[in-house]
């Protein structure tokens, strides 16, 4: 586990590394093929059959420096890292897999089982999930926490921050898919920001009788089997970033400020990270900055 220069999380955790969607403008698959060592034969790759599953760190026998990503951006289930937050005694914002997209429709689920295991192992950390593809978040949850699993839905999930990247207004759907599961915490990261966003203007899922429009503040419907209303789901904190790298294009300022404007009018903490150069901090969390 490493501390991490991204600026609203203390520590990233990568258990499983490597992301199959092809963005463009991935940072990760960059800092991966620049730590990425060629010279090392399969031998020593100890990974199970097809499925690239990592025991423990391995070696350049040459340099005796650690091979990070011995697969490069290909996904990889570094075991042996499932331990790391049991060992870290202070609480931490942890950013789970920020090297990868852990709910990839290519992750097994069982790698994802095991990455929870931990997480409920170590259960004073809080820990954030990112992914662009949200709909798999019901799926997972329904798997790793059924009762064959023996995991009381306790407090647990309330260290649980679920998250979708969004990059402009043609992603919305992953926004109601976000909302579409009860668990834990959400957040949207808009990451490079590509084009203006309208969140209060995304379609809700549809439920008879619930006529709520979807809203920023989360006017999400949930209805029981009787169809009595029971819960409001809601997002409850954006960050915002700009494209990095060469060739980077700046966000047009304008889009900037409607999503402030935005998350103003609904009462919700919004994170500008500083590679959007705004000419006005804000930084603003969820929780207690120091993770208390």
């Amino acid at each position: 586990m490493n501390k991490s220069k991204i600026e609203w999380c203390d520590s990233t955790w990568n258990p499983v590394t490597g992301c199959l969607h092809g963005c463009t403008y991935c940072y990760a698959r960059k800092i991966a093929n620049r730590f990425y060592n060629p010279n090392f034969d399969d031998f020593h790759r100890l990974a199970d059959g097809s499925q690239k599953v990592i025991h423990e760190p391995i070696k350049d026998w040459n340099t005796g420096k650690y091979i990070p990503y011995p697969y490069c951006f290909e996904p990889t289930f570094h075991r042996y890292r499932l331990e790391e937050p049991s060992q870290k005694k202070k609480p931490k914002n942890i950013f789970v897999v920020s090297m990868g997209d852990l709910f990839g429709e290519w992750v097994p689920d069982e790698w994802i089982d095991e990455v929870f295991q931990s997480c409920f192992n170590a259960d004073r950390h809080r820990y954030m999930f990112l992914t662009k593809n949200p709909k798999r978040y019901d799926l997972i949850i329904d798997y790793t926490a059924g009762e064959e699993r023996g995991i009381e839905e306790i407090e647990i999930w309330n260290n649980m921050w679920f998250g979708t990247t969004i990059n402009s207004q043609n992603d919305e759907r992953r926004v109601v898919e976000l909302l579409g599961f009860d668990e834990g915490h959400k957040f949207l990261s808009i990451e490079p920001l590509l084009g203006e966003i309208d969140l209060t203007d995304i379609p809700g899922l549809s439920f008879p009788g619930c006529t709520t429009h979807d809203t920023l503040q989360g006017k999400l419907c949930h209805l029981d089997d009787d169809g009595s209303l029971t819960k409001a789901n809601k997002i409850e904190w954006v960050i915002v970033g700009a494209e990095t790298g060469p060739g980077a294009k700046p966000p047009e300022p304008e889009w900037v400020q409607s999503i402030i404007d935005q998350c103003r009018d609904a009462g919700i903490p919004i994170f500008l990270k500083n590679n959007l150069n705004w000419p006005m901090r804000i930084q603003e969390f969820p929780w207690d900055a120091k993770g208390e």
